[in-house]
């Protein structure tokens, strides 16, 4: 998902000028989601190819702040199936259970 801004995830992680070789990665696949298509290959591994300082936990929570939940939703749509059910899910008890909900 951090593939959605490939701009606003190398600068993130303090590398801007990673954000070429990132947005080339990016569109070599039709959303960010198909990135993930082998262990081997998986983003995190692409990533660390260009920059070998990289800590998936520490700089991946740092860049998807950077690149934001709405770009995400936007280009990756199985994330943003995933939240419109949750979302979905959240209104039916809000509404069901008034007296348990804010």
């Amino acid at each position: 998902m951090l593939f959605s801004d490939p701009t606003a995830f190398a600068a993130a992680i303090k590398h801007p000028a990673l954000a070429r070789k990132f947005q080339e990665i990016r569109d070599g696949f039709d959303n960010p989601e198909d990135i993930n298509d082998d262990p081997e290959s998986a983003p995190s591994k692409r990533v660390l190819g260009a920059a070998n300082s990289y800590r998936k936990v520490i700089n991946g929570t740092l860049a998807a702040h950077a690149v934001g939940i709405d770009r995400m939703r936007s280009e990756c749509p199985h994330f943003r199936d995933w939240l419109d059910r949750l979302q979905a899910i959240a209104q039916r008890r809000i509404v069901g259970y008034p007296d348990k909900w804010p």
